[in-house]
């Protein structure tokens, strides 16, 4: 940005990223898209083992066009149910540690109350800002990880 140069708010620079990448073709096929990305992800996430609902919320917001707040709604609500289906494959295939259910369920259920009240109240711009920074933690995190604990 040049010196006196106005920033464009959030939702505009996504627009104009969105007019820089052709995805017409994925745009028209919504229903394709939304089976081909969904099988894509789950692969990916089944392989590597987390990652999907970044990556789901990302496909919604910039090859579906949903606005950010419904992005993130439907990809909380999305992952609710591909957790649930995971943690059941995991009860009948093996043990889950009951103690690590009932902290796992109060606290997720607190942060997901908190920050659906937040996202709820934010603004566009604050809302993606806010998304970017726990982006590049979780990226900072996990590179520190892989270069010192592996």
């Amino acid at each position: 940005m040049g010196i006196g140069s106005i920033k464009k708010p959030l939702s505009e620079r996504i627009k104009s990223l969105r007019g820089k990448i052709d995805l017409s073709f994925f745009q028209k096929r919504k229903y394709g898209s939304s089976i081909f990305f969904g099988f894509l992800i789950g692969l990916i996430c089944g392989i590597i083992g987390a990652g999907g609902g970044v990556m789901i919320l990302l496909v919604l917001m910039f090859i579906l066009g949903y606005q950010i707040h419904v992005a993130v709604g439907t990809s909380v609500l999305m992952m609710a149910f591909i957790a649930l289906s995971g943690a059941v494959s995991h009860a009948y295939y093996g043990t889950i540690p009951p103690y690590a259910v009932l902290i796992g369920c109060i606290s997720g259920a607190i942060g997901a109350r908190s920050a659906a009240t937040f996202a709820n109240l934010a603004s566009e711009e604050k809302l993606g800002r806010v998304a970017g920074v726990v982006f590049l933690i979780l990226g900072i995190i996990l590179t520190v990880n892989e270069i010192f604990y592996d």
